[in-house]
Order: structure tokens, then C-alpha cells, then sequence
């Protein structure tokens, strides 16, 4: 049920609530910044919920430089809901002066002077009056910022879609078969408790990341142990929790599991994902290649592959079926005997890559390598095989 009328904020609660006064609160109003208020009384006026978060919204986006015809601007159509942090990260970009966070590429200006004056008839470069450089270049450096607008407020649209729907990709595990070795060890090692020395917690927590499993201790000693405890937290959906594990350790593996983790408990809250926008080229600048362990190195690139599938398709660099496709090259060249093959992890590992894939050429438009890729990680057997499978399916492929 609706909360009745009584049950709001009069205007003096709401300027000891927020840092804003009476005066502000009814300007909004007019504007359709806020919504009006429902009416006690002939003179009481009451603000719920929905009038503070709209309010916080406007809040955001003066805090980060925003005008109000910006504000009415950007909040009347699908930016409607953005959260509050979303806000003030939306009018930050927006709003940067010239020069400090950007700048007009030269190269940019070039090409477009360039690309407007060759389509001028030659006799009017000849004969053609010409005016003063400096009131040209006004009007260029007006009319960017203009197109950087609606630029920043496009990026943005798409960032709120993302966020409604932020979901990570889970790690699939293979037969139990090709893991059984590597299940036994962590079991092993589990039982023996807090009596584990430093290597064995590391090894314990390799395992347990590379196959899935759920550790029974939390050590979080070393980077596999951190990253172990933190993916745990998240399968449970605990994104904070994750946050938390991960603390400061400074292992590209953990910096990202920590990035991906804050985005999604970020989305979760209405903010966040906007927010990150500015962080994806550290993303781009992820190189699995500084890492020496081939499982850390594998579990990197298809931890970064997929966050690039679960944001807008033209956010992304053009490595990234590249980047998985060396990721499988290298596990395929492990031998046979070696002993991370005959726990299970390598296997793991290809199986998910692939998958990733297979997600990377449909998005591509990539039929039959989509076809190729998603049937190599059915033949692992397990959770990987039935996604494999639905995948196949679900793209009205045959699996063979």
C-alpha cells in the first residue's frame, strides 16, 4: 500500500535532512526537478521516498557542476533514475573545464578541418572572404562541447542499462572425473584445519578457485587464497564481503576480482557502474602476460573477457577473442603429465575460456567459431558442458 500522506516529511524535516533549503525545495518543484508533494493539508505539504532520492539526485549532479537546465535536461528522460553517485559522476565529466580532465584531441581538430575543407568548392577557398582564426576556433571548441554532451550522457544511458542488469558470469566446472584429484587434495588439506603452513593455504586456494569448490577455512594469506575466499563471497552474492577479502592485496588477479566485485555491489545500489566508466582503459591495460603462473594468467584473461561481455559491445578492446585464444593456446601446450593437469584445473580452465569464447564470436557475429568454441568446452563434461550445450541451443546451433 502506498504510504499515506502523514507519514511524509514536512519541508522543515527535509532541510535537516539534506543540505538543502525550503527555498530550493519549492524552485525544484516548479522546475519538475521534484516531484510535487502530496498535501497533508490545505497548507502541509509531505515528502516521501521518492521526493528525497529525486532531490538527492539533484544534489549529485550541482555537486559535480551541473546546472539546473542540465539537470532538467538529463532527469527527464531515460536518466531518470540514475542514483545519486551516478549523478555527480555524470555532471563531473559533463562539467570539467576544458583543459583540465580533457582536452580537443589535435589530431581530432585536424582531421575534421581537413575532412570539412576538402568538400569545399575549390573557388571558394580562393575567392572566399576570410575571417579572423580565433572566432572559428570558438565556435569549433562550442560546438564540441556541444557533441561531448550528448556524448557523456549516451555513454551514460548505456551504463544504466548495464546496471539493471549487471550479472557476472559464473565459472563453470568439468566432470568430476577430469577433478576428482584436485577435489580429494582440497579435501585433504581442509581437514587438516588451521595447521595448514603458508604453501599449503596457497595451494588449498588455487584449487578451490580453479575447480569451484568452497574452501572450509578463509585464510586469505596469499593472492589464490584471497582470490578463493573472495569468489566464494561472491557466488553468494556478498559483493562487500568479497571487497573486504580481497583488502590490499595487490595481485592483478585479486584488482580485478576487486573491481568487478565493487561494480556489481555498486549497480546493485543504483550507483557504480557509470562511475567506473572512467576506470575501463586500467581495465584495457590488464596484461595477463606479467603474470608467470599459466593458471593465473588464464583465469585473468577470462575474468577481463567477461567483463567486457557484460558491458556495452563497443566499450570493449579489440583483443579480447585474441587474448582468450592465446589463454587456450597456452593450457593446450602443458603436457599431459604435468601435475595441474591431473587435478583438473587445466582442464577447467580451457573449458571456461572457451565458453568465453564462444560468447566473444557470437557477439561478433561469429557463427561457426561460436559453433567450434562452445562445442570444444562440451567435451569437458559438467557445468561446463550444459552451458555449452544451452549456448548451442539457444543460438539455434546443432550441437554435433
Amino acid at each position: 500500500m502506498p504510504a499515506r500522506p502523514s507519514q511524509g516529511l514536512r519541508v522543515g524535516d527535509v532541510e535537516r535532512t539534506l543540505p538543502i533549503t525550503r527555498d530550493q525545495v519549492h524552485h525544484w518543484v516548479e522546475l519538475g526537478l521534484v516531484p510535487a508533494p502530496e498535501k497533508s493539508s490545505a497548507t502541509v505539504a509531505r515528502y516521501g521516498p521518492s521526493h528525497l532520492v529525486a532531490m538527492r539526485r539533484v544534489l549529485g549532479l550541482r555537486a559535480g557542476g551541473a546546472s539546473l537546465a542540465q539537470a532538467a535536461r538529463w532527469l527527464g528522460g531515460s536518466l531518470g533514475s540514475l542514483g545519486p553517485g551516478d549523478c555527480e559522476t555524470l555532471a563531473r565529466w559533463v562539467c570539467t573545464p576544458p583543459g583540465a580532465a580533457r582536452w580537443i584531441p589535435a589530431d581530432v581538430i585536424a582531421a575534421a578541418v581537413e575532412r570539412h575543407l576538402g568538400a569545399l568548392p575549390p573557388e571558394v577557398l580562393v575567392e572566399g572572404p576570410h575571417g579572423s582564426s580565433a572566432s572559428w576556433i570558438e565556435e569549433f571548441v562550442a560546438r564540441w562541447r556541444e557533441h561531448e554532451e550528448a556524448a557523456v550522457v549516451r555513454v551514460a544511458e548505456e551504463a544504466l542499462a548495464v546496471a539493471r542488469s549487471a550479472r557476472r558470469r559464473s565459472w563453470r566446472v568439468v566432470d568430476a572425473a577430469r577433478s576428482e584429484p584436485g577435489l580429494r587434495r582440497i579435501t585433504l588439506l581442509d581437514a587438516r584445519g588451521g595447521g595448514l603452513d603458508a604453501a599449503s593455504h596457497e595451494e588449498r586456494g588455487r584449487l578451490a578457485a580453479m575447480l569451484g569448490a568452497r574452501v572450509a577455512c578463509t585464510a586469505v594469506d596469499g593472492p589464490w587464497s584471497a582470490f578463493a575466499a573472495a569468489s566464494t563471497a561472491l557466488r553468494g552474492g556478498r559483493a562487500a564481503e568479497a571487497v573486504s577479502l580481497l583488502g590490499t592485496t595487490n595481485h592483478p588477479l585479486a584488482e580485478l576480482l576487486r573491481r568487478v566485485s565493487e561494480a556489481l555491489a555498486a549497480a546493485r545500489r543504483g550507483d557504480g557502474l557509470l562511475a567506473a566508466v572512467p576506470g575501463l582503459a586500467a581495465l584495457r591495460a590488464t596484461d595477463p602476460s606479467t603474470l608467470d603462473d599459466p593458471l593465473a594468467r588464464g583465469r585473468l584473461r577470462w575474468m577481463a573477457a567477461v567483463t567486457w561481455l557484460a558491458l556495452p559491445s563497443r566499450w570493449a578492446p579489440p583483443t579480447v577473442r585474441a587474448s582468450l585464444a592465446e589463454g587456450i593456446a597456452e593450457v593446450v601446450a602443458v603436457p599431459a603429465g604435468h601435475p595441474r593437469r591431473a587435478t583438473g584445473e587445466l582442464d577447467t580452465l580451457e573449458a571456461n575460456l572457451h565458453l568465453a569464447l564462444g560468447e566473444a564470436c557470437l557477439r561478433d557475429g561469429d557463427a561457426a567459431s561460436a559453433r567450434a568454441s562452445f562445442s570444444a568446452a562440451a567435451m569437458f563434461g559438467g557445468t561446463a558442458a550444459r552451458e555449452a550445450k544451452r549456448r548451442l541451443r539457444a543460438c539455434d546451433i546443432t550441437a554435433p
